[in-house]
């Protein structure tokens, strides 16, 4: 878990850097931001988990594990935007409200790539 929570927090440092330029300057809304920042920083977190938290050198599996993230990553797209879309209903600060839907999806992450993606 400690590689994994070490890819993460790089691949989250680049999500919120992009998420926080584009939404700063206006660029797009919080949603479109946060589709473009998560989209960018999988392709870091699927190499970054198959190199070394999961330690895959084989290309075997390879197509088949970045469809399947891809999958991941679509769903977890999905779902963080309709809970971001929902949870500025209620709080006003929209770096934390996604920060804290980003820490819930981190845990289930973690757990969908080690029973499903990189296996």
């Amino acid at each position: 878990m400690p590689n994994y929570i070490l890819i993460q927090l790089v691949s989250y440092a680049l999500n919120m850097g992009i998420f926080i330029v584009l939404n700063s300057f206006s660029f797009l809304n919080p949603v479109v931001s946060n589709i473009l920042g998560k989209s960018l920083s999988s392709i870091f977190s699927f190499i970054g988990h198959r190199q070394i938290t999961f330690r895959l050198q084989s290309e075997k599996y390879k197509h088949t594990q970045f469809f399947r993230y891809f999958i991941l990553l679509i769903s977890n797209v999905f779902v963080a935007s309709v809970l971001l879309s929902f949870s500025l209903l209620f709080v006003d600060n929209v770096i934390l409200a996604k920060f804290g839907i980003d820490v819930i999806l981190f845990f289930l992450n973690f757990w969908i790539g080690k029973k499903w993606i990189f296996i």
